[in-house]
C-alpha cells in the first residue's frame, strides 16, 4: 500500500496473503501491479545479472499460480503472462547459449543449468500445449542432460563447490513442484540425470556437520551455505524423513522455523508453505557416519550421529572444474561448536564482484588467522583442477577410521606428490 511501484516478491507475498484470507482486495491490488510486469522488467534485470532473472522470473510463476483464477478471467492480463512466459524462456535459452559457448571446451557451468530449468519452469507454466513449448522445454532437458553430466558426478559431487549448490538446488526445486504437477513426472527418478540428482541430494546428507556447515571444495566459502532440503522432501523418493532430519539446525537463535539463516531469501516462502508438516516424521540417517566419496577423493570422519559429534572432512580433488582452488588436501574439523579449516581454498581477487573480497578472505573460510594473516591460497580462473588427488587407501572400524590421500601437484610441480 505505501510503495509507489511493488516488486515481484510483494506483489507475490500480496496475492498469496490474498488466497490464504480470500481477501478481494489483496488479490485485486496484487493483479493490478503484476499485469505491469513487462518485457523492459526482464530487460533491465538482464543487463544487472542473469541471476537476478531467474530469481525474479521464479517470483512470477508463483504469483501467477496464486492468481490464476483471476487472470483467466481476466483476457488482456492473460495473454500479458502468457506472452512474459514465452519472452523469458526465449531470453533463458539465450543465456544458456552465450555461457555454453564462453566457457572453454564448452564445459558451462552453473549459470547454463540454471537458465535451462527457468527455460523449462516457463514453458511448463505455459497453458496451451504447442510445437514451440514442445521444443523449448526438450531444448531445456537436453541441456541439463548434457552439463548435469559434467558439473554432477555419479555419486552427486557438485565439482563446483557448496555454494553452487544452494545457488542450483533453489531453482531445482521449483522445476520439481512444476514438473510433478503438470506433467506428473519426478525429476529424481523419471530423468536420464536423475540418478545424479538424487545423489546429490544423498552427498548434501552425508557431509552433514552438526550444526550446518559444509565443507569448502573448490570455488566455495563456509558461511553456513546450507540448503533446506526439506523444501524437496516431498518429490524424493523414499527419503523425506531422512531430509527433513538433515534440514533441522542446531542454533535455534540463527534459524527461522528450525531452518538456516538463508531461508530468509525471500522466494523460498511459499515452497515453504506448500510442503509444510505440522509434525515432520524425522529419522536419524541409516548408513555409517564415516564416508568415502571415490569419485572426488573426499573422505568425511564423524564421531556419530549425535549434534555434538565430533567431524573431520578431508577435501580431495580428482574430477576437472571450472575455477579451481588450490586447496586440494584441505582438512576442516568441527568441534566443540566451531568449524575449523586449516589450509584455505581461498584465492586472490579473479573476477569482478562487489563482494569478492569478502569471498576470497581467510574470515570467509573461517581460516584461523595468525596476525590477521590467513594461509596463502590461489585462484586460477580456468578449467582446473591445480592438484589431482586420489584415496589410496580408506577403512572404517568400530574405535577408528583410516584415509590415506596422495596428492600431486601437476600442474606447477609435475615432480613433487605427497600423503595426506
Amino acid at each position: 500500500n505505501n510503495s509507489e511501484k511493488a516488486n515481484l516478491s510483494v506483489i507475490r507475498d500480496a496475492a498469496l496473503l490474498g488466497r490464504i484470507n480470500n481477501d478481494s482486495a489483496f488479490k485485486k491490488l496484487s493483479l493490478i501491479n503484476f499485469s505491469n510486469i513487462n518485457e523492459t522488467h526482464w530487460d533491465k534485470l538482464l543487463r544487472e545479472n542473469d541471476i537476478l532473472v531467474q530469481e525474479d522470473f521464479i517470483n512470477y510463476v508463483l504469483t501467477y499460480d496464486l492468481l490464476r483464477e483471476e487472470i483467466e478471467t481476466n483476457s488482456k492480463t492473460y495473454l500479458t503472462v502468457q506472452r512474459i512466459l514465452n519472452y523469458v524462456a526465449l531470453k533463458e535459452i539465450e543465456i544458456c547459449k552465450y555461457w555454453i559457448s564462453y566457457y572453454p571446451y564448452g564445459y558451462a557451468n552453473n549459470h547454463v543449468t540454471r537458465a535451462a530449468l527457468a527455460a523449462g519452469i516457463a514453458m511448463l507454466a505455459v497453458d496451451s500445449p504447442n510445437n514451440r513449448r514442445d521444443e523449448i522445454f526438450s531444448l531445456s532437458l537436453n541441456i541439463l542432460d548434457r552439463f548435469f553430466n559434467f558439473q554432477i558426478s555419479n555419486e552427486g559431487v557438485l565439482n563446483e563447490g557448496t555454494h553452487y549448490f544452494t545457488y542450483l538446488t533453489e531453482i531445482l526445486s521449483y522445476f520439481a513442484h512444476f514438473t510433478k504437477n503438470m506433467t506428473s513426472l519426478n525429476i529424481f527418478s523419471d530423468f536420464p540425470f536423475s540418478e545424479r540428482l538424487k545423489n546429490l541430494i544423498g552427498w548434501s546428507i552425508k557431509i552433514r556437520m552438526p550444526d550446518g556447515f559444509l565443507p569448502c571444495i573448490d570455488d566455495s566459502w563456509q558461511s553456513r551455505v546450507v540448503y533446506p532440503q526439506k523444501f524437496i522432501s516431498e518429490f524424493f523418493p523414499n527419503n523425506s524423513s531422512i531430509l527433513n532430519w538433515t534440514s533441522l539446525n542446531v542454533f535455534s537463535n540463527s534459524s527461522i522455523n528450525n531452518e538456516p539463516w538463508n531461508i530468509e531469501k525471500s522466494l523460498y516462502i511459499p515452497l515453504y508453505l506448500y510442503t509444510y508438516k505440522e509434525k515432520d516424521e524425522v529419522s536419524e540417517p541409516y548408513f555409517e557416519p564415516s564416508q568415502f566419496f571415490a569419485s572426488d577423493s573426499e573422505v568425511v570422519f564423524r564421531e556419530n550421529w549425535k549434534k555434538d559429534s565430533a567431524y573431520l572432512f578431508l577435501a580431495g580433488k580428482s574430477l576437472s572444474s571450472l575455477h579451481e582452488h588450490d586447496d586440494t588436501g584441505n582438512i576442516q574439523i568441527y568441534a566443540n561448536n566451531s568449524p575449523i579449516l586449516l589450509t584455505s581454498g581461498y584465492g586472490p581477487n579473479g573476477w569482478s564482484s562487489t563482494n569478492r573480497d569478502y569471498y576470497v578472505s581467510a574470515k570467509a573460510h573461517n581460516v584461523v588467522e595468525i596476525d590477521g594473516k590467513g594461509p596463502k591460497g590461489y585462484y586460477n580462473g580456468g578449467v582446473g583442477p591445480i592438484d589431482f588427488s586420489t584415496i589410496s587407501d580408506f577403512r572404517t572400524f568400530s574405535k577408528i577410521d583410516f584415509a590415506n590421500v596422495a596428492i600431486s601437484h601437476n600442474v606447477n610441480f609435475n615432480n613433487v606428490s605427497h600423503n595426506r
